[in-house]
């Protein structure tokens, strides 16, 4: 194994120059038939799963002959069969500063908050979605590059859905937030998005 600082006793300077910031990557399909089928396949081996893991803590033994293995499989076939019709985005940790900074800067509306509140959500609603979900797309990128401008128009392009842009979403907020065991902008604010997770 390569050593990796030069002594025992780093000095914070040199443990900052060997940090490398956290990616993550999700992939898009672009031939919406295939997209479909991924999905629902995805969706389905969720459901297993939460079956699973409903059963081990019930302390029920699962059937014999999971489905889990079997959609798995399935699913993988499908990624396969997709092919060159799939695209990787990757997503780097901008670091908390600069994800703290679009958070404030896009502060939600009166009509967002209530409208979140009466719609079950949870905590406080801590930004605008509509201005937030692609300026963060944005900053996050790392490959592609994607500007606002871009990311807005992504928004706005029909060939471009809710599955699509919230897999990518959800990837962006993942690297900022993964393993943070609080909201890294204000305790009295939940870190929140108003759209599934397809992940």
């Amino acid at each position: 194994m390569t050593k990796q600082f030069t002594s025992d006793a780093p000095s914070l300077s040199e443990i900052r120059r060997k940090k490398k910031p956290r990616r993550e990557s999700c992939w898009v399909v672009l031939d919406p038939e295939m997209s479909q089928l991924i999905s629902d396949k995805e969706l389905e081996l969720e459901r297993a799963k939460g079956l699973g893991r409903q059963a081990t803590r019930t302390g029920k033994s699962l059937a014999e002959g999971s489905d889990i293995a079997r959609l798995e499989k399935e699913l993988a076939d499908l990624y396969e069969k997709a092919g060159d019709f799939m695209v990787e985005f990757i997503f780097q940790d901008p670091g908390m500063k600069k994800y703290d900074d679009l958070v404030t800067s896009c502060p939600p509306s009166k009509e967002q908050k209530e409208r979140w509140k009466e719609e079950g959500g949870e905590g406080t609603l801590a930004y605008d979605p509509d201005q937030f979900v692609p300026r963060l797309i944005a900053l996050c990128s790392y490959q592609p590059k994607i500007t606002v401008d871009e990311a807005f128009e992504l928004m706005d392009d029909e060939r471009w859905g809710l599955a699509d842009i919230t897999r990518m979403f959800n990837a962006a907020q993942k690297v900022c937030l993964v393993g943070a065991p609080v909201p890294l902008s204000r305790s009295s604010r939940t870190v929140t998005d108003e759209t599934p997770n397809t992940d």
